[in-house]
């Protein structure tokens, strides 16, 4: 008797070989209770977004590949996180080596549990009360804030991909499937975002709070609520994600504000009420944040004057000199110079960090190198490039509209803000310019605007590269200096 195994079957079969993969490579790290855990841990954060996936009729087997080497991608590296941070050894599972803010959160976590550990100062303690939640659960251990920082990548990656199509071709079913594959495909490279899942830190929840809110948007201006029970799951994408926003990052909830208020200005009449919803509910959950982290106004208004507070903390690293030497004094320059400064700094924000690293040992060269590869963020930038360019004003292009114009502003005003010193401010934001990436692609994939962008694409790809190689030298070069000038200081000093 013959047994035929179909799509669907052979799908799970691969995932299930995944998991026995990314479970023997935990293996060859950890004892096996830590392994253990590590596989359960992962488990539970695919299924959420593969469970959403496979709900979506866009979703087709390429779409489902991308999601699943994604999840196997995050499992390998959060290993060799763990494995970097406490050598294998299961007691120190609860007591891992963290520095900066990983430490301040882990610590933060464990002062709720444990009365004796030092609570440090948070300005935003959503996200260590959340994992704090889960300790309280599951256990104190390193794998769990790292599984739940895996499971909201994949969220995002899923919410990306079904704003994409909402988007690009919601009625256009043949491509749909196409379409949602290429913004998987884009989400599971972009592995300067994917490397914060491995590490104590806010960012991949403020991730998928920002794709939850602008899927949101994203059907609200496709005209995509007009039943109620699509307006109902809109609501609970905006309150969702605002709601997790205000906890983690209480100040980007700012940005939901201005996103609804764009677009529905855009076409008021037809808007209002629902987008005066939608501003309520930012604007309700941005007052929960408020009362529960430590981000006064005062404070909010010192970090967009600028001056000494934000001159003491941003554009300070030794590798970041040779921009300092050139910007100035930035934080000290008025509105009007800031804003005219806007090219530079919108620029070094996009570029960095550089794909390149200057010194790193043997056993953690793969895990400072992989938020380096930094190629798709460089492709989609080229994409973008183009659409703003060139596409996004024609009449007849059949753009995104307004909502394009809300991840370009949030880009710009953080650039203006910070000096563009900071690239990690704007990853909330990366997985949004997707869609006008895919965009581009299903154009001239359908015959468009070929030559144009042929030939943009090769000028785009010359300019970054000279880019790149100048920064490179410039950058090599200053620290040649310093090692040198330090070379001869201690040789002043050991002189008698």
């Amino acid at each position: 008797m013959s047994c035929k195994i179909n799509r669907k079957q052979a799908f799970v079969l691969l995932e299930v070989l995944v998991l026995a993969l990314v479970s023997l490579w935990g293996l060859r790290f950890f004892a096996l209770p830590d392994a253990a855990r590590l596989a359960v841990g992962l488990l539970a954060a695919y299924l959420p977004a593969r469970v959403l996936l496979a709900r979506d009729h866009s979703a087709g087997v390429a779409a489902r590949c991308w999601l699943l080497l994604t999840w196997a991608i995050l499992g390998v590296m959060i290993a060799l996180s763990i494995d970097r941070c406490t050598g294998g050894d299961s007691a120190m599972m609860l007591h891992p080596r963290l520095m900066s803010d990983d430490r301040g959160y882990f610590d933060w976590a464990l002062s709720q549990l444990d009365p004796s550990v030092h609570r440090p100062h948070v300005t935003f303690v959503g996200y260590p009360l959340i994992i704090s939640l889960i300790w309280r659960v599951l256990g104190v251990h390193i794998v769990w804030p790292l599984v739940f920082n895996a499971m909201c990548v994949l969220l995002a990656c899923v919410f990306t991909g079904k704003m994409t199509v909402t988007l690009v071709a919601p009625r256009d079913a043949k491509s749909s499937r196409w379409v949602m594959a290429a913004a998987l495909m884009m989400c599971s490279m972009l592995f300067f975002m994917l490397a914060h899942a491995l590490k104590v830190l806010k960012d991949p929840a403020c991730c998928v709070a920002t794709t939850a809110v602008g899927l949101a948007l994203a059907r609200f201006v496709a005209a995509d609520t007009k039943s109620r029970a699509a307006w109902v799951k809109c609501l609970l994408l905006m309150t969702s994600g605002c709601l997790l926003m205000a906890l983690v990052r209480t100040s980007y909830v700012y940005f939901f504000m201005l996103g609804v208020g764009l677009m529905t200005v855009a076409k008021w009449r037809a808007r209002w009420r629902r987008g005066l919803a939608l501003l309520a509910v930012a604007v309700a959950a941005y007052a929960v944040g408020f009362c529960v982290s430590f981000y006064p106004f005062s404070q909010q208004v010192s970090t967009i004057s600028g001056g000494y507070p934000m001159q003491r903390i941003f554009i300070t690293g030794y590798a970041q000199q040779p921009y300092l030497e050139m910007i100035g004094q930035y934080f000290y320059y008025p509105v009007w110079k800031r804003l005219l400064l806007l090219p530079v700094t919108a620029g070094v924000q996009f570029i960095i960090p550089f794909p390149w690293i200057y010194n790193t040992s043997a056993d953690g060269a793969l895990l400072e190198l992989f938020p380096r590869l930094r190629f798709m963020w460089y492709f989609v930038g080229g994409l973008v490039l183009f659409y703003y360019l060139f596409m996004s004003w024609r009449r007849g292009a059949g753009g995104l509209g307004v909502w394009a114009l809300w991840p370009a502003l949030v880009f710009l005003i953080i650039a203006y803000v910070v000096g563009g010193s900071v690239s990690r401010y704007m990853l909330p934001f990366e997985f949004m310019f997707i869609p006008m990436a895919v965009f581009v692609l299903y154009k001239v994939r359908n015959g468009e605007y070929r030559n144009a962008f042929v030939v943009w694409m090769i000028f785009y790809c010359l300019v970054l590269v000279s880019t790149l190689i100048i920064c490179h030298e410039v950058q090599l070069e200053y620290l040649r200096e310093m090692s040198r000038y330090y070379r001869e200081h201690a040789r002043h000093r050991l002189t008698p």
